[in-house]
């Protein structure tokens, strides 16, 4: 996954936590942006991904391919979770 994020630039990428603890977060220049969604997010993995980048979780029923809410992680926080229109 990071080779193709390194040699594609990708700037946003959304992917599950899975993908994103086994994948290496260093090396990734043009990743500006991160958001994670499909499953829970640990807090290690939103520390280290929102290192050097905005990171997001989200949120969405399984059911849809949608995203229903969304919150940034702020550095030294917590993972939370809110509805677009507020907490």
């Amino acid at each position: 996954m990071a080779s193709l994020l390194q040699s594609e630039r990708i700037t946003v990428a959304t992917l599950p936590p899975t993908a994103l603890a086994a994948t290496p977060d260093a090396g990734l220049p043009a990743l500006r942006m991160v958001i994670a969604a499909g499953e829970a997010c640990h807090p290690d993995i939103a520390r280290r991904w929102s290192a050097a980048r905005r990171f997001f979780n989200g949120y969405g029923p399984t059911e849809a391919a949608v995203c229903s809410a969304l919150a940034e992680y702020a550095r030294g926080g917590r993972v939370l979770l809110r509805t677009p229109d507020g907490p």
